[in-house]
């Protein structure tokens, strides 16, 4: 997935970075005074994580790596609910509200930089990015995976255990995937004499004594 690039051309309305800075909030505890002061830090934290998100859309231009139209479009249009919930404010904002009044300068405070940072990367999609991706050959229509991934494409993720949101700047794994740095282990293996023998073949020369053994006592 980083060989091909797919970390810089993330779009859509559903496992992008941007919706993984939204859902942790959902996750997070939300009963004492502690835990909202906890939330009031990782919203102050939202404008970073939107600007390295776009960061690493941005190379992916740079590298000609663009999301097809479509689920670009549905992005954009999930930027403006989630910029605007229909009552002037949006849905950090909406989300701080159920804080604690002691507080509440701070949590509104941190909302609005983080409404505001979603302002900034929709703009930025709409008026940029979308264009760009739109205007570009090789697609064979609006919702149509680009020639260079189907496979990848049509692969459906599953559920990912352990990811550890990095808030702020583009992640290690998509800048080293935008210099170049990172190998493919299958290649790496190929490299240096072909894949690894089957695992019965394994044991056969472990028992042959070609392998380690334990000292066995006495």
């Amino acid at each position: 997935m980083h060989e091909a690039g797919e970390s810089l051309r993330t779009v859509g309305n559903l496992h992008t970075v941007a919706h993984q800075i939204r859902d942790i909030f959902t996750v997070t505890p939300q009963e004492t005074e502690e835990d909202w002061a906890a939330l009031a830090e990782r919203l102050r934290a939202v404008p970073a994580a939107f600007a390295g998100y776009r960061e690493s859309l941005a190379l992916g231009l740079e590298r000609e790596l663009y999301g097809a139209p479509r689920p670009t479009a549905t992005f954009i249009g999930q930027l403006d609910e989630w910029a605007d919930t229909g009552e002037g404010r949006g849905w950090f904002e909406d989300f701080a509200a159920a804080g604690p009044e002691a507080l509440r300068a701070e949590l509104d405070g941190a909302a609005r930089a983080a409404t505001a940072s979603v302002v900034e990367l929709r703009d930025w999609m709409r008026d940029v990015y979308a264009p760009r991706g739109a205007g570009r050959a090789g697609h064979r229509g609006p919702g149509a995976v680009p020639a260079s991934r189907p496979l990848l494409h049509r692969r459906r993720p599953g559920p990912r255990r352990g990811v550890r949101l990095r808030l702020g700047g583009v992640s290690p794994a998509a800048r080293r995937d935008a210099e170049g740095g990172r190998e493919d282990p299958a290649r790496r293996r190929l490299a240096v004499g072909g894949a690894r023998a089957p695992r019965r073949a394994r044991a056969a020369h472990r028992g042959r004594g070609g392998g380690p053994r334990l000292a066995s006592g006495g």
